[in-house]
């Protein structure tokens, strides 16, 4: 009999893709913008606009929804707001890359974004990114941008404006995504939560459900999915 074959995850800087069949895919929202593309069947996307058999979807960001792929694989693919790719979603061809995600996601995050390179970053920026990170816990904003030389109305201003999503928003799903990258390297769920910020392995998992609808369990402690990085991640 020949062998089931493993759904995969690919993890690339800004970037993700999902390879298989999803199940059990529940309501859920992430600041993701996304493309859904069939395999073979379509796939069933629940949304504000009800239920629509589909071979091919664009996902805002921030919108609730569900997927039902009926056990047949689709490609999910999943851009950060800062790392879009240059040309809008609505005009992107999949093409022949559909089998190789990894190259599909190279190819489309070829070119910087336009709204990246048209400006150099604010360092105080960068620099308040790097200490939201380092914190654990609670992050308390109007004390790191003291730290920064920002009054906090002014740091809300400017994150707001060069990531797309307020602080709060920002924080959950980056260190949704480093606990992701330190399970793909192998690390166990404990020690990749408590290292990305969450108080405990529990707050990881009920995030990683309400972001992505299925439980994190699935990819990180079955076989069935085989989670990659792609080079220079």
């Amino acid at each position: 009999m020949k062998g089931k074959v493993k759904a995969r995850l690919i993890l690339c800087r800004g970037a993700m893709a999902f390879l298989g069949p999803l199940a059990d895919n529940r309501p859920h929202r992430h600041h993701a913008a996304q493309i859904v593309q069939s395999i073979r069947a379509p796939f069933l996307l629940h949304g504000a606009q009800g239920s629509q058999h589909l071979h091919h979807a664009l996902v805002p960001p921030d919108i609730v929804h569900a997927i039902d792929s009926a056990g047949e694989s689709v490609l999910v693919l999943l851009f950060e707001p800062a790392a879009l790719p240059p040309a809008p979603l609505a005009d992107i061809t999949l093409g022949a890359d559909l089998d190789c995600p990894q190259r599909l996601l190279a190819r489309l995050q070829g070119a910087p974004p336009a709204h990246l390179s048209a400006a150099p970053s604010d360092t105080r920026l960068e620099r308040f990114k790097a200490l939201a990170r380092a914190a654990e816990g609670t992050v308390r904003l109007a004390e790191l941008a003291g730290r920064v030389g920002l009054s906090p109305s002014r740091l809300t201003h400017l994150f707001t404006r060069s990531e797309g999503i307020a602080f709060k928003r920002w924080l959950l799903w980056d260190r949704l995504l480093r606990t992701v990258d330190r399970l793909a390297a192998g690390a166990d769920l404990t020690t990749a939560a408590h290292a990305a910020g969450f108080a405990d392995s529990a707050h990881f998992s009920r995030s990683f459900r309400a972001h992505f609808g299925i439980a994190a369990s699935h990819i990180f402690r079955s076989r069935s999915v085989q989670v990659e990085r792609c080079p220079h991640h």
